[in-house]
C-alpha cells in the first residue's frame, strides 16, 4: 500500500478529497424521486389554488366561519328529532310522530331573532309543516332553504330523517291541496 492511499473496507462509503463521504448510487437516484414527487406535489397544489379547483379550509367547526349567525341549535334539533322518531320496537304498538311537539317547537323557532336566515331553523319548519299537513307553510320554508343551499348555508346534520334538499319539492307535492275548481269525481 502506498502512503497516500487509504485502505477502503468494502463496507463504507469512501471518503471525497474534501474529507466528506461520498454517497452511493441509490441514495442519489432516491433524493432525486423524492425531490421531483415534492416538486409535482406542490405544482399540483399551485394550480389547484390558482384555478379555484382545490380551496384551504379554515376551522370548518367554528360556527362564525359560516357566514351567519346559527339561530337553531343542537337543542332545537334534539327537540325535532324526539317529536318524529318512530319507535316500532315496543311490541305492536308504534308510537308516532308528536305533531302537536312539532307545532310548540315551530312557534318556539318563530320566537327567534334571525330565524329566517338560518338553514337548520328553515329545514325544521319545513319538516314539521310537512308532518302536520301545512302547505303554505312548507313551500315558504321550501324556498328559504332552496335559497340558502344555494348560497353555501346548510343545516345541522343531525335532523332525524332530513333528505336531500333536491328532494323537497317531491315531498312538498305529497301534501298539496287539490286546487278549488278541480272536478270532483
Amino acid at each position: 500500500m502506498q502512503p497516500n492511499e487509504t485502505e477502503h473496507p468494502t463496507n463504507e462509503t469512501p471518503i471525497t478529497p474534501t474529507g466528506k463521504k461520498r454517497q452511493s448510487h441509490a441514495a442519489t437516484v432516491v433524493a432525486i424521486i423524492v425531490s421531483l414527487i415534492l416538486v409535482c406535489l406542490i405544482g399540483v397544489g399551485v394550480w389547484g389554488l390558482a384555478t379555484g379547483k382545490l380551496v384551504l379550509a379554515t376551522n370548518v367547526l367554528d360556527k362564525s366561519s359560516k357566514g351567519y349567525q346559527i339561530v337553531c341549535g343542537d337543542d332545537l334539533v334534539n327537540k325535532f328529532n324526539k317529536a318524529v322518531y318512530v319507535d316500532v320496537t315496543k311490541g305492536s304498538k308504534v308510537s308516532g310522530i308528536d305533531t302537536s311537539a312539532l307545532k310548540s317547537l315551530e312557534a318556539q323557532i318563530k320566537q327567534l331573532k334571525g330565524y329566517k336566515d338560518d338553514p337548520t331553523c328553515q329545514t325544521l319548519i319545513f319538516w314539521s309543516d310537512i308532518d302536520n299537513y301545512n302547505y303554505d307553510g312548507a313551500k315558504a320554508a321550501y324556498q328559504a332553504v332552496k335559497q340558502q343551499h344555494a348560497e353555501g348555508k346548510y343545516p345541522n346534520n343531525d335532523i332525524y330523517n332530513n333528505q336531500a334538499v333536491s328532494t323537497y319539492d317531491i315531498v312538498l307535492g305529497t301534501i298539496m291541496p287539490e286546487p278549488k275548481n278541480a272536478p270532483k269525481h
